[in-house]
């Protein structure tokens, strides 16, 4: 086996895991290294200010689960700012600003990650995130496109305009990001002078004194240790993120219906994915859901795995005073609570669609994961059913064009498919063809190990995805 793989959503976030692969560092090292990173690379979708899931098998076998996720605070919320994000073929509201923030829990996950399986130094594991946002970077295409989507938050306050638009209109691809203050911040945690959230009462008594994030909030989060999921599939298991999370759940259970159908066609995927999605709802209360995202696959040379994938929503356009950390707006959508913010328990999990995932099957082992809120569920099943029959290889079942059942019934439907598999799925609901591969889509970034051990890994183009076999 080659020394190591990492597959995620920009070339600097790969570049940084694989750094610390070569480094000696193993996949965990390389996998909260990039996560740390993504949030100078990917400022659209990645922050310390959301929440996450990180899986982890070791090499004896032994995969767990650690739910970093967003809870809901305490503390009394107010007026909330309404903001929509336009796609190619549909549009989705978003509420925004200090009302709409959850308890973050992104830097207790990742801190925690590292303590229990790290063995590079912190320091040297924060450290290149420290220095791209120092010194700043170049937006990527596809990075500058998530940007562009949330650009009504993005632009929302004057903390974030004066990073996200130093010259008065929304930075764009090949501009220059920097953010110094960040940058500061990722140094005091790379010191450990922050060791987690509640270290930041004072930031958030700052930023809401009246709430909804309280002290007591912050120094009452805890990470949450899983065990995952294990369900057969066809021809192996999928090892994924467990209830309250719906997303692995779904996945899972559609893997399993599909078991008998060697290869199964769209429309069968998409019809089973929106009865098994319908039906699983029904069976638990509580929000469920996602928006922006982004997700990194890690293996090393030692067979340690590591699926983390990440969620700041869409943000919610405020930055916590003196860290320049974006905050999340996981109290701001819809599709998380149907029943309004409201209705929440407070201190409750919020249930989250992201599903980091292991699936082993007759060809070797496949480490993968998604963005894309409730495209996850559809762009996993996808890219896992292309593989296991045998009708894509890994860097073809990932760019294969996808299908997605909306909320609304509307079949969401890339371009590349028969004409007669748009006809079947015609026949099952009213039908919106996209002109063209789109970020709506998801971004499944996978590492796999075939059956004589060699590494494959393969990023999502849809969102600018990268990946490196060292």
């Amino acid at each position: 086996m080659s020394r190591g793989a990492i597959s995620c959503g920009a070339a600097l976030t790969a570049q940084v895991g694989a750094s610390v692969l070569e480094a000696g560092g193993n996949a965990v090292d390389a996998g909260v290294a990039a996560a740390f990173a993504s949030t100078v690379t990917e400022p659209g979708v990645s922050s310390l200010g959301g929440g996450g899931f990180l899986l982890v098998r070791t090499p004896d076998g032994t995969s767990r689960l650690h739910d970093f996720f967003t809870s809901v605070p305490s503390g009394p919320t107010g007026e909330v700012e309404t903001v929509t994000v336009t796609y190619s073929g549909t549009t989705q509201d978003f509420h925004v600003g200090n009302a709409t923030v959850a308890v973050p829990g992104c830097l207790d996950g990742f801190l925690q990650a590292h303590r229990t399986y790290g063995i590079r130094p912190l320091a040297q594991v924060v450290g290149p995130a420290i220095t791209l946002a120092r010194d700043g970077i170049r937006l990527e295409p596809a990075q500058a496109h998530a940007m562009a989507l949330i650009e009504g938050v993005l632009m929302l306050t004057a903390e974030s305009r004066s990073r996200m638009a130093p010259g008065g209109t929304l930075l764009g691809a090949g501009e220059f990001f920097v953010d110094a203050e960040y940058a500061r911040f990722l140094q005091r945690i790379a010191d450990s002078e922050v060791t987690g959230i509640a270290d930041l009462v004072e930031a958030f008594a700052a930023l809401m004194p009246a709430g909804p994030v309280t002290a007591d909030d912050l120094r009452n989060y805890r990470v949450v240790d899983r065990d995952p999921l294990v369900a057969p599939i066809r021809s192996g298991t999928i090892t994924t993120n467990p209830l309250p999370s719906l997303g692995g759940s779904i996945v899972a259970h559609v893997l399993g219906d599909l078991a008998a159908e060697s290869h199964p066609s769209p429309a069968a995927i998409a019809e089973a994915l929106a009865e098994t999605t319908a039906w699983l709802k029904a069976q638990v209360s509580g929000p469920v859901a996602t928006a922006g995202t982004t997700h990194i696959s890690v293996v090393d040379a030692d067979g340690l795995c590591a699926a983390l994938t990440l969620s700041n929503g869409v943000g919610g356009g405020v930055f916590l005073p003196g860290t320049g950390m974006h905050l999340n707006n996981m109290m701001g959508e819809d599709d998380l609570h149907p029943g309004g913010a409201a209705s929440a328990i407070l201190g409750e999990r919020i249930r989250s669609m992201m599903a980091p995932a292991i699936v082993d099957h007759h060809g070797g082992m496949l480490v993968l994961g998604t963005g894309g809120s409730e495209r996850i569920r559809s762009a996993l099943t996808r890219v896992i059913t292309l593989l296991l029959g045998g009708d894509a290889d890994l860097a073809g079942a990932v760019e294969a064009p996808r299908v997605h059942v909306d909320n609304r019934g509307t079949i969401q439907v890339e371009p590349g498919l028969s004409g007669s598999e748009v006809a079947d799925l015609a026949a099952l609901g009213q039908v919106t063809s996209w002109p063209e591969r789109h970020f709506y889509f998801g971004g499944v970034n996978a590492v796999q190990v075939t059956a004589d051990g060699r590494l494959q890994a393969h990023a999502d183009p849809r969102r600018g995805g990268a990946a490196i076999v060292l």
